[in-house]
């Protein structure tokens, strides 16, 4: 019933004082909200404007270390064995540079150091040539002989001198005795000729002693120049085992420096990181320090904040900052001012204006200087570098 009532009041048309008091009521009310939006704006500016009087506000990037993985030699690229975005660890292989030259060298040089090797083998084993020590173990057996038989003859002459002796003292006493006619001619002649055979043997004798000692001799001359041949043979044998050797030092670094060469083919990260960018492809021709491959640090990263010429001098090394990034969440992460590069301070690292995506329409063209801010607190991994960054920097 109640509510029949009250259905009936409203559908009951507003008289003018009604709807004249209606109006005043809600122009009072909107005059109300419109003074209520003005104060809390009022509130809001102050507010802000207290609070970045204490803040400097920028933008920048992510910036990490950046190696260059270059070709230590010139030649062909046969294989890269990264792909970009791949995450590499240091010595790990990333590409290799042709082999076929230098896999035929190695064959080679490994032949000739094989072969060297048993040629040096079998001269150390060679020894003493044994057609000189026959010589020499023959010669020293003559001379042996002819030493003794020449002994043998001195001594033969030696008792045919004593029994001459006799013999020319009986042989003067039986000429004696025949002149005194006490033994007969026969006797006498009998004597004599005992003597004149001893003087005869002992010729014989001598001129054997004398063929003996010549031939000592002769053995002993042909002795001494097998000798010096075997000396020279020696000496000759330790010089071609000294050439040898010399040869097989030589090969092996031959060989080493053809291994050393492999690994100059061989192309290793220097360094952890991720591949940002492959700049030669497998099939390619490149030269010594060609850049091949690039990585970046994820580990190693800062962000490189630009402050305009009118604010560095609110930007001290040590000043707390605060880095957002948009789209990775409602996450702030805290980091500070490392050092600032100021166009007088430091004439190498000159002022610089920075990308386009840090670049305002309000500081477009306007010179801004790197300020680098280290962060904290570890970035997540989907933070790459390059990415732009909100930076508040604390004054």
């Amino acid at each position: 019933m109640r509510f029949r009532k009250l259905k009936a009041r409203e559908s009951r048309p507003a008289s003018a004082g009604e709807r004249q008091e209606r109006a005043v009521k809600t122009r009072r009310n909107s005059r109300l909200l419109f003074i209520a939006a003005l104060f809390l704006l009022a509130c809001f500016c102050g507010g802000y404007w207290i609070w970045s009087s204490n803040w400097l506000l920028t933008r920048g990037r992510v910036v990490a270390s950046t190696v260059a993985i270059a070709a230590t030699k010139t030649g062909r690229l046969t294989d890269i064995f990264v792909s970009e975005g791949e995450s590499v660890i240091a010595g790990q292989l990333v590409a290799r540079l042709d082999q076929t030259e230098l896999m035929a060298r190695r064959k080679e040089a490994q032949a000739r150091l094989a072969e060297v090797r048993i040629e040096f083998a079998a001269a150390k084993d060679m020894g003493m040539n044994p057609d000189f020590q026959g010589e020499i173990l023959e010669a020293e057996s003559e001379r042996f002989d002819a030493e003794g038989k020449a002994r043998s003859i001195q001594a033969r002459i030696d008792a045919v001198s004593i029994d001459l002796a006799q013999a020319r003292i009986n042989m003067e006493r039986a000429e004696r005795l025949y002149l005194l006619q006490v033994i007969t001619r026969p006797e006498w002649e009998l004597a004599e000729t005992r003597h004149r055979s001893l003087e005869a043997e002992i010729k014989v004798l001598k001129a054997e002693l004398r063929t003996s000692v010549e031939r000592s001799s002769r053995v002993d001359d042909a002795l001494v120049l097998t000798r010096e041949n075997l000396i020279r043979e020696q000496r000759a044998q330790e010089a071609l085992i000294d050439e040898l050797e010399q040869q097989v030092v030589q090969a092996a670094e031959r060989l080493a420096a053809i291994d050393a060469g492999f690994e100059l083919t061989e192309i290793v990260a220097s360094r952890d990181g991720t591949v940002t960018w492959i700049y030669a492809q497998p099939g390619e021709v490149v030269d010594h320090n060609d850049t091949l491959v690039t990585l970046v640090d994820e580990t190693d990263r800062w962000v490189e904040a630009y402050v305009e010429a009118d604010d560095l001098a609110f930007v001290k090394a040590g000043q707390r900052a605060v880095i957002s990034f948009k789209g990775i969440g409602a996450h702030s992460y805290e980091g500070h001012v490392v050092e600032y590069v100021s166009r007088y301070e430091n004439v190498k690292a000159k002022p610089r204006v920075g990308p386009e995506q840090v670049r305002t329409p309000m500081r477009l063209g306007r010179v801004a200087h790197p300020v680098r801010i280290t962060v904290d607190d570890a970035l997540p991994p989907e933070i790459r570098e390059e990415m732009v960054a909100s930076v508040k920097i604390r004054k």
